[in-house]
């Protein structure tokens, strides 16, 4: 058995097709040797036809999607199975699993990766039937499977694998396992010695090696990204009751009202998910928009010396996830959550935060807008 999940905020799906001349997992090792942040590629729909011994160009079935381009298959159109698509946004809202080709989804520009011709083992928390998964319902445990989820509560997507000849989990077994930890959507890819799976350009689960590696067409790779943001959308504004230092409750600056509401625009940062957790890192506060009367960098008038790097405990970034400073002078933290409004929003972290200094907190509402 072999899974991994992976956090809906920082991983985005593409596609990944082999080239003709490599097998499957040559090929993933290659992707993933040329750019790192390719960390998971597993094989997708079944193979039209297969090669012998040497790989060859070959046909999946069905629909895939590659950046809003629809490629078809042979055959083309799979109405009845089930697709995997993201959207163009981020968090678990842009991930979908629904019945029909991906190209019938039209909703928020459509899809921007996809994979259509799976079959449902759990949609919208309803289990597949035997009918709908077919020869699959009856497998023997053994028999190699994969499948692709989603699980909301927790803003994770996640694929699951059992070799071929190393299975132990039946399909209305595995169906009820994923039920009970409260999987949304789970659908099931090509099985059988065809599952692969390369993370890390390590081989987690080898195809079979006769016409399987040399054959297999495409499948969902899973890329890390890096959370960057909008310096004119962004902004930190005066949270005047959290405030506790006298420099910085109203009226200050000689009684300037302009600065009673002290918004601050211009943040440029980023946020990561690393081995140890989210790490939030802060270049610039931005500055005071005109008419300011203060120059230079925002930080200097708060007295944070930069750049800035908060912490926090890999958790659920679509609820309040609380970073704290690495160093404690002064001590900063933010509580934030990030908030997307539909499938094809990148969205915002949004919330607050305090700024601890000899003199007392300043407190800041946070807006950051991802681009």
């Amino acid at each position: 058995m072999r899974y991994v999940i992976m956090d809906a905020s920082f991983y985005k799906l593409n596609i990944f097709i082999r080239p003709s001349t490599q097998t499957f997992t040559d090929a993933a090792i290659a992707r993933q040797t040329s750019n790192p942040s390719v960390r998971v590629i597993t094989n997708g729909q079944y193979c039209n036809e297969y090669a012998y011994i040497r790989p060859g160009p070959i046909q999946w079935q069905g629909e895939i999607i590659v950046s809003h381009t629809v490629r078809r298959g042979v055959p083309s159109s799979y109405p009845n199975f089930y697709h995997y698509g993201q959207f163009d946004g981020l968090t678990d809202m842009s991930y979908d699993m629904a019945r029909g080709n991906p190209s019938a989804v039209t909703r928020d520009r459509g899809y921007n990766a996809a994979l259509g011709r799976l079959l449902p083992l759990i949609n919208g928390g309803v289990l597949g039937t035997p009918v709908q998964l077919g020869s699959a319902w009856r497998d023997p445990p053994s028999v190699g499977k994969i499948c692709l989820g989603i699980h909301r509560p927790s803003n994770t997507i996640f694929v699951f694998l059992e070799e071929d000849g190393h299975g132990t989990t039946t399909i209305p077994r595995l169906q009820s396992l994923l039920n009970g930890m409260g999987v949304d959507d789970a659908a099931l890819a090509d099985g059988s010695d065809s599952t692969a799976l390369v993370v890390d350009r390590g081989i987690e689960v080898t195809p079979g090696s006769l016409y399987k590696n040399p054959s297999i067409p495409c499948g969902p790779e899973f890329s890390l990204i890096e959370l960057s943001f909008n310096p004119t959308s962004s902004q930190f504004q005066l949270n005047a009751t959290g405030t506790t230092n006298p420099a910085f409750l109203p009226p200050f600056f000689d009684g300037n009202p302009f600065y009673d509401s002290l918004i601050v625009r211009g943040f440029t940062g980023t946020v990561s998910i690393l081995t140890t957790g989210y790490e939030f890192r802060i270049s610039s506060f931005g500055g005071l928009p005109p008419p300011s009367l203060i120059g230079g960098e925002a930080a200097d008038l708060l007295g944070v010396p930069l750049p800035l790097v908060l912490i926090a405990p890999v958790g659920n970034l679509t609820t309040p996830t609380n970073f704290v400073s690495s160093s404690s002078s002064p001590w900063v933290e933010a509580n934030l959550r990030h908030v997307t409004s539909n499938s094809a929003d990148k969205g915002r972290l949004e919330g607050v935060m305090l700024i601890r200094t000899s003199s007392g907190n300043v407190s800041l509402y946070v807006t950051l807008q991802i681009s």
